[in-house]
């Protein structure tokens, strides 16, 4: 349901257990913001990386390792991506 929320600007979710980022996030193309702080996301997924208005994505509060942490970075260059450190302990 949220997805069809096609204005929808901030999304703001930290907290939960959400592991997967759902393609069909690519229909809110209005999404400025996405908080996910404290989740255990291990899957960006590709429909995050089609939005173009994302200024912010927050994925604070859980380790991720060196490799995984650089392609997050690198696949969104135009957004603030909040992250914790990369752990070497990871790979």
């Amino acid at each position: 349901v949220i997805f069809k929320l096609i204005f929808l600007k901030e999304i703001l979710i930290s907290r939960n257990q959400i592991e997967k980022i759902p393609e069909e996030i690519k229909y809110c193309e209005a999404l400025k913001i996405l908080d996910l702080n404290d989740n255990p996301v291990g899957d960006i997924g590709s429909g995050l990386l089609t939005l173009k208005n994302l200024k912010l994505l927050d994925l604070q509060g859980v380790m991720y390792g060196p490799t995984l942490h650089k392609q997050i970075m690198e696949s969104l260059p135009n957004t603030k991506v909040r992250l914790d450190p990369p752990c070497t302990c990871m790979e």
